[in-house]
This record gives structure tokens, C-alpha cells and sequence, in this order.
């Protein structure tokens, strides 16, 4: 919750300089938003590729604990 609390005022920056841009500059402005938002769309779908395609992880104390040395008897 405190992240969301910490990207308020950004989230309230970027809409109010996207309002700003659409009233001074219409469709050029317009423009340029559904270009960021193509951006984003596609990176979002790569990261969703790279997460579903990403296989078996395994954890790393465990790949440790496999390398470790047998403790002397």
C-alpha cells in the first residue's frame, strides 16, 4: 500500500501534464500519447512472453546446497 501512496503524485503529475498537453496542443498531443501507449503495450507483452515462456525455476540454496561439501563423518 505504501507503493501506491508514493506513485500518487506521480500518477497525478502525468495526468495533469496529459491535460495540459491535450487542451495547448490537440492532436499532435493525442498523437504522441497513443504512440506511448503502443510502446507500452508492447513491452508489456514481452515481459508477459518472457514470464509465461521462462520454464522451471529452481531456487538458488538449494543449487548451494547441492555443491556443498559433505560434512567429514
Amino acid at each position: 500500500m505504501t507503493t501506491w501512496f508514493l506513485a500518487l503524485p506521480v500518477i497525478a503529475a502525468g495526468f495533469a501534464a496529459a491535460r495540459l498537453a491535450l487542451r495547448r496542443s490537440g492532436r499532435t498531443a493525442l498523437w504522441w500519447m497513443v504512440a506511448a501507449d503502443a510502446v507500452l503495450l508492447v513491452a508489456a507483452t514481452v515481459v508477459l512472453t518472457l514470464a509465461l515462456g521462462g520454464g522451471s525455476a529452481q531456487a538458488a540454496t538449494t543449487a548451494a546446497q547441492d555443491r556443498a561439501p559433505a560434512p567429514p563423518p
